[in-house]
């Protein structure tokens, strides 16, 4: 009889739901700089990525099409986006809310200590917490 609470296990772990595992990369800067947008006005801070971790977000991006993913800076989040398409130029811009954030920002980046990661935000799927 100790058989059955052992499959019982086995089984129900099988068909337990799987758990979305979030896929994140760290990239490195080649380059940042303070612009605007220049369809609204907003600050952003444009980058140019190394030849690898240009590599690296295209191949991140190839994975990840029609599919939400955020940057983070130093495990802070910066920007949400939806990929639409392949990312193989290694680079972009970043909005962020003032230029006083933007200069802070592309300063951070360019010092070459600062963590840039991309990471898919799987959080869309997550159901929202019961508050009652």
């Amino acid at each position: 009889m100790r058989l059955i609470p052992a499959v019982f296990l086995a089984v129900s772990a099988l068909l337990a739901p799987a758990v979305a595992q979030s896929e994140a990369i760290k990239l490195e800067v080649k380059e940042a700089k303070v612009g605007e947008h220049w369809v609204t006005g907003k600050p952003i801070v444009e980058f140019v990525l190394t030849d690898q971790s240009a590599h690296a977000l295209w191949e991140f991006s190839k994975r990840n099409i029609n599919k939400p993913m955020i940057f983070r800076v130093d495990g802070r989040d910066i920007m949400k986006i939806w990929i639409v398409q392949e990312l193989p130029a290694g680079r972009g811009a970043l909005e962020v809310g003032s230029m006083n954030e933007a200069t802070a920002l592309a300063t951070r980046l360019n010092s070459g200590e600062a963590v840039l990661a991309v990471e898919d935000d799987l959080s869309i799927y997550q159901k929202p917490a019961d508050k009652t």
